[in-house]
């Protein structure tokens, strides 16, 4: 089983993260998707996490990585972006049919710093929400999210920060 952590929007605060993010690792991979993408590489050396995936979002320099990825875990296909590129604050329509496009099972994106989960025709598009500053409309909560895949399965999950 592999277990990956998933974070976005962390833009430069991420030191109140680091304990509660480490009580549900250890992680095999961690992907971030954009804001602050140098907060990345300090949180995958504080956890210990091996590998890294990187997304650049809209307040990164255009120098500190890709805008999307496309990445295949054990048999489950991963799309990436920050996804300010795809209208993600209005539609979910263009960041579906860029990950069917892709070929993935799973869209993951950023930006609106809010948490969320929808699947649609076997594709399911999470948005981990935000370490930093979270802006969902109920509970304004710190959150990020984990994949577990094996075999080709795979399950996803919010965590909360205290």
């Amino acid at each position: 089983m592999i277990k990956i952590l998933v974070v976005s929007d962390t833009h430069g605060m991420i030191e109140h993260a680091v304990e509660g993010i480490r009580k549900e690792g250890p992680f095999d991979r961690m992907i971030h998707l954009g804001d602050q993408v140098e907060d990345a590489i300090r949180l995958k050396s504080w956890l210990g996490i091996e590998h890294l995936d990187v997304c650049a979002g809209n307040c990164d320099y255009p120098s500190e990585g890709v805008s999307e990825k496309v990445i295949t875990i054990d048999g489950v296909t991963i799309f990436m972006t920050h996804g300010h590129k795809y209208g993600v604050k209005y539609t979910m329509d263009r960041l579906f049919y860029r990950a069917e496009e892709a070929g993935a099972k799973i869209a993951l994106y950023g930006h609106t710093h809010q948490r969320r989960m929808v699947e649609e025709k076997g594709i399911t598009m999470f948005n981990p929400g935000s370490l930093s500053l979270p802006r969902d409309w109920k509970m304004k909560r710190k959150s990020f999210g984990t994949i577990l895949i094996e075999d080709g399965r795979f399950h996803m999950e919010y965590k909360y920060l205290k």
